[in-house]
């Protein structure tokens, strides 16, 4: 093998090796459009038409990181369970317009690993982008809206789109 093939060839094994090692499943499930379903556990992936989301708009979903399990999904206006009921206390989270592009974002709690927030920008609202927290101690494994966990973030105008990076210490989000 010539040396410079043997270097591309370890270059590939090691990121191979590291993205594996690395992997979070956290992403292994997606709800969205008109009751679409993908499930990215299974090879080939396997889809589905069970999903309660019926939006033009965008969704998100979060599954459990060591698992692949999905948790819950969010369409913008009602979170939904794994077994796809609507979770109490949806009604006390912040709602899209019903016409953005990308409104919602749900990010692990780097404080507690049994809690999410759920990340609503809208154009519709007067009052900036807000938050919810769902904690999936409640309502069994269910989870449920944390009530009084909803918070405007400020009164500064937003786009139709809310995105999340992770910090560079591994633990923080930057929404």
């Amino acid at each position: 093998m010539k040396p410079q093939a043997y270097v591309t060839f370890l270059s590939l094994v090691f990121l191979g090796l590291t993205t594996s090692s690395f992997a979070q499943k956290e992403a292994n499930w997606w709800y969205f459009g008109h009751k679409a379903g993908i499930d990215l556990n299974t090879n080939p992936p396997t889809t589905y038409s069970n999903g309660r989301v019926n939006t033009d708009d965008g969704t998100a979903t979060i599954s459990d990181k060591h698992t692949g399990r999905l948790l819950f999904y969010h369409d913008g206006n009602s979170i939904f369970n794994s077994g796809h009921g609507v979770m109490p206390n949806t009604n006390s989270l912040p709602r899209s317009g019903g016409s953005d592009d990308q409104p919602t974002i749900i990010v692990p709690n780097p404080g507690n690993v049994n809690q999410y927030y759920v990340f609503v920008a809208s154009l519709q609202s007067p009052y900036g982008p807000k938050y919810g927290i769902v904690d999936m101690t409640l309502s069994g494994v269910l989870g449920n809206v944390v009530i009084g966990s909803a918070r405007n973030l400020d009164t500064i105008p937003v786009s139709e789109k809310v995105s999340a990076q992770l910090h560079s210490n591994g633990q923080s989000y930057w929404v």
